[in-house]
């Protein structure tokens, strides 16, 4: 099968599958749907590079015996 008629075929079996579902199941998948589109544009959006980590804090010195 051609990747065209592959697609073709996908979309026409959702295009069924949606038209089956009850009002309120369309309304459950828009509304995941909608949720998913808005965590990657969240996840997109970045105003600015965030900065690194802080590195770890030395440890303190070995205390020195006195001689």
């Amino acid at each position: 099968m051609k990747p065209m008629r592959r697609w073709r075929a996908i979309l026409a079996g959702l295009a069924g599958a949606w038209f089956e579902l009850t009002a309120r199941e369309q309304q459950a998948v828009l509304l995941v749907l909608g949720l998913a589109l808005l965590g990657l544009a969240v996840r997109a959006w970045q105003p600015g590079e965030r900065p690194a980590a802080p590195p770890p804090p030395a440890p303190p010195p070995a205390a020195t015996a006195a001689p």
